[in-house]
């Protein structure tokens, strides 16, 4: 929500960008990062002049974390000219309902679809994501993980890659009234996954990692003596596993006097958020609307398509697409 509305750079303007960069570097591949690279309106001349420059240099062209149902039959002959790196995809979720939910409007056949074209097409690694601990999720939900792993393996990938990680509610979104579920609950999760393992390399993110992120991602000021205090005890570059200790934070929390529960629980409609007064111009009423609508299992349209009324564009501001 934070970075509405959407601003595309020019096609042209990213393929000079990319040329730019590896006439000065000696890098062997270039990947579009975006929020959705897939979603560009003009995708489809940037990959093809893209997909030129990879096959010229003979080196690799990278789509990280592409869109399912974006990933169509232009797209998938244009990169099957270029040296092959690995697909990622992002399912999040293994059931309709739970997609739903989050506003993931992709289908169990668009994943197994797409997935049997790259193997066609001649990729032999994949790694898709998905998130545990979703508002409503339930042990079927989880379970259907592995199923759906099963159904990839079968697809003949030489290496199947999966990357799980803790739901942490954000701020200006519409789950910023969510509560976020604590370590026991991903162990337990973790026990539901094991038959995961079975069909692919599978990495969840360490719990109590997340629950520091979540407590700091929907902090107040109160945390400014919690991580003082976590730093000056040893706490630096925390996000390397190697590094990361937990009681370290715990300890922080407590002398802070900061709850962990706190943070993480549910907050209501109605309750002041530490952060409603900075305005990134989507109203707390449109977050309301879609948290309920989230729970109905109705999903909202892409924006481009039809304006949703979350309240960023204005006469001044509004969506910045190379085509419409």
């Amino acid at each position: 929500m934070i970075y509405r509305p959407v601003r595309e750079r020019y096609a042209r303007t990213v393929v000079s960008i990319a040329e730019e960069l590896l006439d000065t570097t000696g890098y062997e591949e270039i990947a579009l990062l975006s929020l959705s690279t897939a979603d560009h309106s003009n995708l489809a001349e940037l990959l093809a002049s893209m997909a030129s420059i990879a096959r010229e240099k003979n080196i690799s062209l990278s789509i990280p974390s592409t869109r399912l149902d974006s990933f169509n039959d232009l797209m998938r002959n244009i990169a099957s000219g270029t040296r092959k790196t690995g697909l990622t995809f992002a399912p999040e979720a293994a059931t309709q309902r739970l997609r739903n939910v989050i506003n993931k409007n992709i289908t169990q056949e668009d994943l197994f679809r797409t997935l049997q074209d790259a193997r066609k097409f001649g990729w032999e690694r994949v790694k898709l994501y998905f998130m545990i601990g979703l508002p409503t999720e339930t042990d079927r939900d989880i379970s259907e993980i592995s199923k759906v792993l099963r159904e990839v393996k079968k697809m003949g990938f030489r290496k199947i890659s999966v990357s799980i990680s803790p739901f942490i509610p954000k701020p200006h979104t519409p789950f910023q009234f969510a509560e976020q579920r604590d370590v026991e609950y991903i162990q337990h999760v973790e026990t539901v996954l094991r038959p995961a393992r079975s069909f692919a390399s599978v990495k969840i993110h360490n719990p109590e990692m997340s629950v520091v992120e979540g407590v700091l991602s929907r902090g107040d000021r109160k945390l400014f003596k919690s991580v003082l205090s976590a730093f000056e005890n040893g706490c630096i570059f925390d996000n390397w596993e190697g590094v990361f200790i937990p009681e370290k934070w715990w300890e922080a929390f407590e002398r802070s006097d900061v709850s962990i529960q706190e943070y993480l629980r549910a907050r209501k409609f109605e309750e002041s958020l530490p952060w409603d007064h900075i305005d990134v111009g989507v109203t707390k009423e449109f977050l309301v609307l879609e948290y309920k609508k989230a729970f109905a299992g109705l999903t909202t349209p892409d924006c481009r398509r039809l304006c949703s009324a979350c309240g960023v564009c204005t006469n001044d501001i509004s969506n910045v697409v190379e085509k419409r």
